[in-house]
């Protein structure tokens, strides 16, 4: 390392960084759960059904999808902090539009503005973490960061239903939600560029198309977009559809069942982003495929737990909570488990173009397709309930109907335990491959 280079290093402060892609991944979460969150309300003004919703819900995340990789390429060649800084100013801007839309057109165009914005966050923060982290301590790192993720989605729950009912209006709470966006924007532009630790022949080349066939020839790469589908299916299905859950098939005003949403995500998501950071990476360092190995373990436990939570009756709610919040912690072990693995079997100027292609695969697939799909079975599953029974259709066969549609959070948790098992197959050599280009963070600490 030359001493112009040790010179950048030292005026990053990597602990204020990670705060502030903390707080950026906070405010993600955050806006995009909001829908979530106000979905039966608007879904009674708009006079909507949940294919409709799951409509709203996949032209969020195809959009998120497809921009994340244009926007990974851009942070693996421009100025990092510009990307996330401009995309938190977009981002909060088309969180104020979504409050504003007097139809479904307008809100579903600004849903689509929301995802191109934060498809600026994740790739990005990926990359600035893996040069200023070295391996041994990533996960801890990014499990820090993507506390963001379990945090934004509870205080979303937690504020949401509240702030629309102390205001009588669900438009308000998007309005109120886009200020903090706005202003950490700009904290964000003023911050120093964090230095790029590559070797000199890491250096890019090639364009954006030979960048994909680089990243994508990886296997362990593939395996880990797999659980991306898995993951991502299983993810927004449940931020998605989780508060009308409660409300339909356990007959929960929206206040509770926001507050119980939230203690499910936010409780699980606490400790598997701290407590799952650190074991991760303390088994990571006894074996060399520990992360995945502990990935395939909880993604496993999680499918038979969430499956048996869905399958409780309506009253007990108590049950559901706790079998659902255990299980609940696969998805988030993935993050601190599959993230930190994909950084290290990819070259390190290759990092947050290989991001957003596992973020694009796993969002477009699973979460696009996954909450369409969870949204037709849905409105299929009530009305064939409500033609068993001879009545009309009201909110508790659609309450029964969501509940089987949802069948499909365990099967993605399966899909996450099979993924992580192969990618650990092929991880020792797809890390020896890239060796040569890593970065001289993890040099550094491999010595």
């Amino acid at each position: 390392m030359n001493s112009s280079t040790a010179v950048s290093v030292s005026a990053v402060s990597p602990p204020r960084l990670l705060l502030i892609l903390f707080l950026a991944t906070f405010l993600n979460y955050y806006d995009r759960a909001l829908p979530a969150v106000l979905m039966e309300p608007i879904r009674v003004e708009f006079g909507l059904s949940d294919t409709w919703l799951g409509l709203i819900n996949a032209a969020f995340t195809v959009t998120y999808a497809l921009f994340g990789i244009l926007l990974g390429r851009l942070a693996d060649t421009g100025v990092r902090k510009r990307v996330i800084g401009y995309g938190l100013i977009a981002w909060s801007a088309a969180t104020a539009l979504s409050g504003s839309a007097a139809g479904l057109g307008g809100f579903l165009l600004a849903r689509v503005g929301v995802g191109i914005g934060e498809a600026s966050c994740a790739p990005t923060a990926q990359s600035m973490i893996a040069d200023l982290y070295p391996a041994q301590r990533r996960s801890r790192a990014i499990g820090l960061v993507m506390l963001g993720l379990p945090l934004g989605l509870v205080a979303a729950f937690l504020s949401g239903g509240a702030i629309a009912t102390a205001l009588s209006s669900w438009r308000a709470v998007f309005w109120l939600a886009a200020v903090p966006g706005a202003l950490l924007g700009c904290v964000m532009l003023l911050l120093p560029e964090p230095p790029r630790q590559a070797q000199q022949e890491d250096a890019l080349a090639g364009g954006m198309g030979t960048a994909l066939r680089q990243v994508w020839a990886v296997p362990s790469m593939r395996w880990l977009t797999l659980g991306a589908i898995g993951f991502g299916l299983a993810g927004y299905v449940g931020t998605g559809f989780m508060v009308a859950l409660l409300q339909r098939h356990f007959q929960l005003p929206l206040v509770q069942a926001g507050v119980i949403s939230g203690a499910i995500i936010g409780g699980s998501g606490l400790v598997a982003m701290v407590g799952g950071g650190w074991l991760a990476d303390a088994l990571q360092q006894r074996w060399k495929t520990g992360r995945l190995n502990l990935a395939t373990l909880a993604s496993g436990a999680g499918a038979l737990l969430t499956l048996i939570a869905l399958r409780l009756p309506t009253t007990r709610v108590g049950w559901f909570v706790a079998l659902f919040a255990v299980g609940w912690l696969a998805t988030y072990l993935f993050t601190v488990c599959g993230y930190p693995a994909l950084q290290e079997v990819v070259a390190s100027r290759q990092r947050a173009i290989a991001m957003a292609v596992n973020l694009c695969i796993g969002n477009v697939v699973g979460g696009g397709c996954g909450v369409v799909l969870v949204g037709a079975l849905s409105d299929r599953f009530a009305l064939a309930s409500a033609q068993a029974a001879g009545q009309a259709l009201d909110d508790l066969h659609r309450g029964a109907g969501l509940a089987s549609a949802m069948l499909l959070i365990p099967v993605a948790m399966a899909i996450m335990a099979l993924a992580t098992w192969r990618a650990a197959h092929h991880f020792v050599a797809d890390q020896q491959r890239v060796q040569p280009t890593l970065s001289v963070v993890d040099r550094a600490a491999s010595r």
